[in-house]
């Protein structure tokens, strides 16, 4: 329709080719990585003995953060998104999680240059047992009810992949687009 469509995110490792991108995406998609670009091994390592302990340790700490871990990076990488967007300076800033973090980094670059923000639920948030706190960590619940809040206030529209999220989100927050 005539729109010049970038894509911005963390670098995983490997670039997207040309080819894929105009296979699985758009011709004309412009792909931008934030971070450093760092090459995924070619060879698979045998995991080191501490690699059981550190990935649990990371595990718990990121249960710990709101909305989730990812969150640690978008905010390191924020400055650099942020003069990104500057940059392409766009109409609309699209965010879809989860990671529900995603999110907070994309309300930052809409208000950056005064673009609209829609966020995207590919997932539910607050209602899916696989996104709620459990046990001792219950109380953080409430943070990430207010953090869910933020979005829905926070965006010019949002979108919801499963419908019962939406109609929810109807319910919980009458008069949002």
């Amino acid at each position: 329709y005539g729109w010049e469509t970038h894509v911005v995110c963390r670098h995983y490792g490997y670039d997207a080719d040309a080819d894929q991108l105009a296979r699985d995406v758009h011709p004309d998609v412009t792909v931008h990585y934030l971070g450093q670009k760092t090459p995924r091994a070619t060879s698979p390592q045998p995991p080191s003995a501490s690699a059981g302990w550190k990935r649990r340790l990371k595990e718990g700490v990121d249960k710990w953060i709101v909305p989730d871990g990812s969150l640690v990076t978008w905010k390191r990488l924020a400055p650099q998104a942020a003069e990104l967007v500057r940059e392409i300076k766009p109409d609309v800033v699209l965010s879809s999680g989860p990671q529900h973090s995603i999110h907070w980094l994309a309300e930052r670059m809409a208000r950056a240059v005064g673009a609209k923000w829609a966020a995207d639920f590919r997932d539910p948030y607050t209602i899916d047992v696989r996104f709620q706190p459990k046990g001792w960590l219950a109380p953080l619940r409430m943070a990430h009810r207010r953090f869910e809040r933020s979005i829905y206030h926070g965006a010019d529209i949002t979108v919801h992949a499963i419908p019962l999220h939406g109609r929810w989100a109807s319910r919980a927050y009458p008069g949002r687009k």
